[in-house]
Order: structure tokens, then sequence, then C-alpha cells
């Protein structure tokens, strides 16, 4: 009977962490760490094991290999905000913004007035801008 405080030493001595400090192992690690424990597992038992055992570790390869790559689930996420900064970073050095256009321009904000002061409703208004009578009120509040 494999002893799980084995198995998990084995998975600590395995685990490696990058130069930013996240931690990662490979399979292949994990197999050879246990090997020397003297337990033989394949590396598709070892895959399974990590799977079933460490939740907080995530599988990142793209094919699913047997010797697959493991990171922890935190890092992945730290990754993919990393990403996005970059990216969003990117966009604006290149002068785009990111989110939704505007509606309420200078000009239809002008427009709207006149149309109040020309006796409209803020429902007409509405209407013929194509916004809300919310988005109405809140440029141009009730006097």
């Amino acid at each position: 009977m494999l002893r799980q405080s084995e198995i998990a030493a084995a998975f600590r001595e395995s685990v490696l962490r990058n130069s930013k400090g996240y931690q990662y192992l490979h399979t292949k690690d994990f197999v050879s760490a246990l090997r020397r424990r003297g337990i033989h597992f394949t590396e598709v038992e070892a895959n399974a094991w990590i799977a079933r055992e460490q939740t907080y570790f995530v599988d990142k390869t793209a094919e699913h290999s047997e010797n697959r790559l493991w990171i922890m689930a935190e890092m992945e996420r730290e990754l993919i905000v990393e990403r996005t900064r970059a990216g969003l970073a990117a966009a604006r050095e290149q002068g785009r913004v990111g989110g939704r256009r505007r509606v309420m321009t200078e000009d239809v904000v002008e427009q709207c007035r006149r149309m109040l002061e020309n006796g409209a409703t803020r429902q007409q208004v509405a209407d013929v801008t194509g916004v809300d009578v919310k988005t109405i009120y809140k440029y141009l509040p009730a006097t």
C-alpha cells in the first residue's frame, strides 16, 4: 500500500519556482522523485494523482501529453492579469481606448438642450437622439 505522505513529499520535492516566484512542476520530475522513494508511478498515474490530490495546481499543457506542465492556479490567474494589462498598455500606446463609445457627445447634449428650450418633452428628445430618458435627465437635470 502506498503511503500518501511519501507521495506528497515527492510532490513537494518536485515543485519548482520560476524567476518570478511562481510554483510549477513537470510530471516527469514528479515521477523521478517518486522513483527515488521506491514508488513506481507511470506519468499517467502521476497526472491523475496531481489532478485528484493537488487541486490548487492546474494542467497548462496544450495537448494532454503524459509529461504535463502543472502550474499553481493562482499563478495562472496572475499571468492572465499580467497579459491583459500589457495588452491594454500596448493599445493605449497606439491611441486606442477600451470601453463603450459615448453616445452623449457635446454636439448631442447641445442638440438636446436646444430641443428642450424649443418645448420638446424629454421623451421626444430621447426618441430623436436614440438615448434613454434617464440619460437626458443625467446630462440636463430638470430645473
